[in-house]
Formats: C-alpha cells, sequence, structure tokens
C-alpha cells in the first residue's frame, strides 16, 4: 500500500503543485493547464502501468500476479483523478473531493472486508481498489465542476514548460517519499523485527493523526497563492495569523494526543504490540511541527520558492538518516521517533529562517521558539505523571501537560487575554478570505 501511494502521486512528475497554482491564480485557463496536464500524465501513468506489470511478473511468485496487476491498472483512472483533484484545490473545492474520497474510502473498507469474508484474500481487496479508483475517475469525469479535458488545447509550449519545471519538483516528491520510508529500512538493519512492528503501529497512528493538517495545508495552499498574487501585503497579514493561531491550536492538540497515545494504540492494537504507545507518544509531538512545516511549504510553493522546499527537503532527509543511525541501535523504535522528530525541527528551522526574510516577519523565529518552548513543557508535565505514577489514568497526565503549557504559554506571552475572541474573528475573516 506504501508503494501504491506513492505511485499514485507520479503520473505528473511531481507538477501537481504548479498545476494547482495556476488554476488557483488564472481560473480562466484552467481548461487549458487541466488539458496539458493530462496529455502529460496518462502516458507517465500507462508507462507506470506496465513497469509494474513487468515487476511484478518477474520478481514475485505467482500468487501476487493477480494483486500485482490490479495495482497497475489503477494507474490508468490515477491519471485522470490527480489532475482532477489538483483543479479542484485550485478552484478552492476541497469540500468536493474530502466528499468523493471519504466515500471511496468506506467503499474500500466494506467491499475489502467483504472480499477477505468471501474468500477472495489480497487479489479481492486489490480488485475493490481498481473499481473504485475507476468510478471516482468516472465521476470527476462528469461532473460539471471539473474543468474539461479539451485536446485542442495541448500546446507544445506548455508542455516544454511543465518538463523545465520537472526535475525541481519531482525532486520534491522523491525526498517526500524518502521521508516517509526511510524511518523502517534502517530500523530493521540496526535492530529486530520486533522493533520494527512497534514503530510502524505507531507510526500508522502517527500518520492517521496528521491527515487533517496535511488536508488543510492542501486546501489553503491555493487560497495563499491567490492572495500573492493579489496583494502580498494582505497575504502577509493573513499568513501570520494562521501561523499564530495553527501553533496555538496545534501545541493543544499534540499534548492532548500525547496524553491519550496509550489508549488509542490500547484501542487498535493487540496486547504484545502496546509498546508503540511510547513511540505514539513523542510522535505526537510531530504533528504540531508538520502542521507548521505544511503551511510553510505551502506559502513558499505559493511564493514560488520550490527550490528552497527542496532544499530544506534534502537536508531533513540527511539529518534524519543519520539520527536514525545513531538513535535506533541504542534505544529501537523510541529512537526512530526521536529522529523523526530532529529532522522536522530541522526542516522547520529552515522554513521558518525563510519566511522571516521573505515575508519580512523578523519576530517568527522568536514566536516559534515560545511556542515550541510551551509544548515542550506540556510535553514534560505529563511524562513527568507517567513516569511518577505509570498505572496514573491519561487524563490525570492530560491535566498536568495542559496546566504546564498554560502557565509556559502565559509566561512567555503565547497566550493572551482574549485569544479565544481572537481565534473566532481571524476564522470569520478567513472565511470571507476564501
Amino acid at each position: 500500500m506504501g508503494v501504491l501511494m506513492m505511485l499514485h502521486a507520479m503520473p505528473l512528475l511531481g507538477l501537481s503543485v504548479p498545476l494547482i497554482r495556476r488554476i488557483a491564480t488564472g481560473p480562466e485557463d484552467a481548461s487549458r493547464e487541466v488539458s496539458n496536464a493530462f496529455a502529460l500524465s496518462l502516458p507517465m501513468a500507462v508507462l507506470i502501468t506496465i513497469g509494474v506489470y513487468v515487476y511484478g511478473v518477474t520478481q514475485f511468485d505467482a500468487a501476487l500476479h493477480g494483486p500485482l496487476d490490479c495495482l497497475a491498472l489503477t494507474m490508468i483512472p490515477v491519471a485522470w483523478i490527480l489532475v482532477a483533484e489538483c483543479a479542484l484545490l485550485g478552484l478552492e473545492r476541497m469540500d468536493l473531493i474530502t466528499k468523493v474520497q471519504g466515500l471511496e474510502a468506506v467503499g474500500r473498507l466494506v467491499f475489502g472486508v467483504a472480499a477477505i469474508q468471501l474468500g477472495y484474500g489480497l487479489y479481492g481487496v486489490f480488485v475493490c481498489i481498481f473499481v473504485l479508483r475507476a468510478l471516482v475517475a468516472v465521476y470527476y469525469a462528469l461532473s460539471s465542476v471539473v474543468p474539461r479535458v479539451r485536446w485542442a488545447l495541448v500546446s507544445w509550449d506548455i508542455q516544454v514548460r511543465n518538463f523545465r519545471e520537472i526535475p525541481t519538483f519531482i525532486g520534491i516528491v522523491i525526498l517526500a517519499a524518502l521521508v516517509l520510508r526511510v524511518d523502517v529500512l534502517v530500523l530493521e538493519h540496526t535492530r529486530d523485527l520486533a522493533e520494527v512492528a512497534l514503530f510502524a503501529a505507531g507510526a500508522r497512528l502517527y500518520e492517521a493523526a496528521l491527515m487533517v493538517p496535511t488536508m488543510a495545508a492542501q486546501a489553503l495552499m491555493p487560497t495563499l497563492a491567490r492572495m500573492l498574487q493579489e496583494s502580498e501585503e494582505k497575504f502577509k497579514q493573513m499568513f501570520r495569523e494562521v501561523l499564530d493561531h495553527l501553533m496555538l491550536i496545534g501545541g493543544l492538540f499534540a499534548i492532548g494526543l500525547a496524553a491519550l497515545a496509550g489508549v488509542a494504540v490500547a484501542l487498535v492494537y493487540p496486547s504484545h504490540l502496546q509498546g508503540a504507545g511510547e513511540v505514539f507518544s513523542w510522535l505526537a509531538l510531530g504533528t504540531v511541527l508538520v502542521m507548521v512545516d505544511q503551511l510553510l511549504s505551502s506559502a513558499m510553493l505559493a511564493a514560488k520558492a520550490q527550490r528552497e522546499d527542496m532544499r530544506s527537503l534534502a537536508v531533513a532527509a540527511v539529518v534524519l538518516v543519520l539520527a536514525l543511525l545513531l538513535l535506533t541501535g541504542p534505544w529501537g523504535a523510541q529512537g526512530a521517533a526521536w529522529a523523526i522528530l530532529i529532522a522536522h525541527l530541522t526542516r522547520l528551522a529552515m522554513r521558518i529562517r525563510w519566511a522571516a526574510a521573505r515575508l519580512a516577519f523578523p519576530e517568527l523565529p522568536g514566536a516559534s521558539v515560545r511556542h515550541l518552548f510551551g509544548m515542550t513543557m506540556g510535553m514534560l508535565g505529563l511524562r513527568l505523571v507517567h513516569l511518577q505514577h505509570p498505572a496514573a489514568e491519561p487524563v490525570w497526565a492530560l491535566m498536568a501537560g495542559l496546566a504546564a503549557w498554560y502557565m509556559t504559554a502565559r509566561l512567555t506571552g503565547v497566550l493572551r487575554p482574549g485569544w479565544w475572541r481572537r481565534l473566532r474573528q481571524w476564522r470569520a475573516s478567513l472565511q470571507a478570505a476564501r
């Protein structure tokens, strides 16, 4: 499934971001951009389909040929789905994408379980995935909201422009995919498979927790791109407000998630994987880091600073590999979680440095440090409860963590009187801007 999700981002060769940005800033040209993007993604998807089929036939046992054939075939509808969803993001119609993906996820669960119960196993699951992907592609093709593909609008000049942008953006996609997968690759060489299982269990819950901030960042990117084109001052003001409130809400979310990590693991996993609670508890801190990182990344891409975005990803990837090699040997799965947090902080520091200079936002580094300090104190407060009273109810750890965060936030000026009223005003202004 990890390979499948990575392949689903590949037909556009990393050009999803510029496609979203162009449609957001020039909706009148949406049909032309969509037509040229699909003319690129379709042949790429066919090549990936052939490659996956050949690899499956030559490298796997016959029992896996059927599932891998279905995996290969999903690339054909994905060629259109990827373009259509980029267009919808550019048009700021995240609501439609959410509904379609939600229905698809429910269908995948229901029909996948049915396929397993009927004895079709992995082959049946992948058939369900392929059929649902095909249905989503048909729906987008028939939707009046998605711009139409008109082959007459396909232009050689636009394709040349696209190919010139591919190296930078495909580099971003590859680096992002590497960061998501290298932790398990290193851990399985430095420790045993039991540690890999503990880390993977905690990491899956962490990835689930990241779905909301990731989708929110995707939804904000076209809005930021449009506002940057209309007025840089308006863009800066909006960005500062979003960042401040995001760090405030994200800190509360991370502390709550860390306190309840053990409960979440106990609900989802069997007894032999309960150690994943420690991994998830540490990774919970990464949720706020990723929230802010995704926002800064969206701002960088909206400002056409994709090279700086790729540079921050590359440096963080190197730091992640080095930290994994140093920490996973002695500390196993928890060491891998710490390595991920170190890499997140490295990438975030580089993005904050860019924002402070490019957006004339000199107070950003200091504000970020104060927010992170409050979150760290909150984490220490709940960890102290866990260390002193391992059997204590999670609610006591949560209360201790929130109390430590609140006192630190008040002392450092992060939390000022009237913050709830300002939050409501900001939400109203954001809705008006969109």
